[in-house]
């Protein structure tokens, strides 16, 4: 058995074969593994297991690990319904960061928002000269962003006068 004495003023968890011991300002409490792991089937979030124990996330997730619940899978069909990494930071509680970096480890693309239509340099210059030289006009023209626009026909223009 663990000493639980010298924890009195933070939160602790404690995982066991069939339950977790939670520890709060020096008061122990028993959570059966069903209780613990249906607070993030119901919810389908980390934040709240975060708000229910106060404890860091890496306790939580060895804690789910050791409980079967495959945290992994979650965030998988959250990267396949094409979530962004801030909105899925929000809906766990953690950092988008952690979110990409959980993206690369398993093998998804990032996610950098909503991908603008590739376009060629003679689509680019079509625009430009349809738009008599506007950037906004002949973003609208091709349907992206207007920084996207001069970014690429900086790049054309640049390329082709041989500035790489």
């Amino acid at each position: 058995m663990q000493d639980f004495s010298t924890h009195e003023t933070k939160n602790r968890l404690f995982i066991f074969d069939d339950h977790v011991v939670h520890m709060s300002n020096g008061q122990g409490a028993t959570v059966k593994a069903e209780t613990f792991v249906g607070l993030i089937e119901q919810s389908g979030s980390l934040k709240s297991l975060k708000k229910a124990f106060g404890v860091r996330n890496t306790t939580l997730l060895k804690a789910l690990e050791h409980f079967g619940f495959d945290f992994d899978a979650l965030l998988k069909s959250e990267f396949e319904c094409n979530r962004s990494d801030t909105e899925i930071a929000k809906r766990h509680g953690v950092d988008a960061k952690w979110v990409d970096k959980q993206r690369r480890r398993l093998n998804y693309l990032s996610h950098l928002g909503r991908p603008s239509p590739r376009t060629s340099d003679w689509e680019l210059a079509i625009a430009f000269k349809a738009a008599n030289g506007n950037h906004t006009a002949a973003a609208k023209i091709l349907g992206i962003h207007r920084s996207t626009f001069t970014k690429r026909y900086r790049e054309m223009r640049d390329r082709l006068r041989g500035h790489t």
